[in-house]
């Protein structure tokens, strides 16, 4: 985590009133933090919500590939999939 990563992460416990914070191996407590008024609920409530992606549609032309690569044949979709090179002619 770089110096900017960290006080970013900083920043973000304590907009959010977070006094303890568990990444991978490292705990992280926030010294001298004040207890917000917001109850615990509410601020989980408020961190899925900053950390959730929005929904996203599916790219259409990628599904429509997608759905033409699997009427292939077996035989004809390994050889959609991973062409063969080693017919290609060589430029002299």
């Amino acid at each position: 985590m770089t110096p900017g990563e960290f006080r970013e992460f900083a920043r973000t416990m304590r907009e959010f009133g977070l006094t303890r914070a568990k990444i991978g191996d490292v705990v992280m407590v926030m010294a001298g933090a004040q207890a917000s008024d917001t109850k615990p609920a509410q601020v989980t409530q408020q961190v899925t919500q900053a950390f959730v992606a929005p929904e996203q549609e599916p790219i259409k032309h990628k599904v429509e590939q997608l759905a033409s690569l699997m009427k292939l044949s077996d035989t004809e979709l390994v050889d959609e999939l991973f062409p063969d090179h080693t017919q290609d002619e060589v430029p002299a």
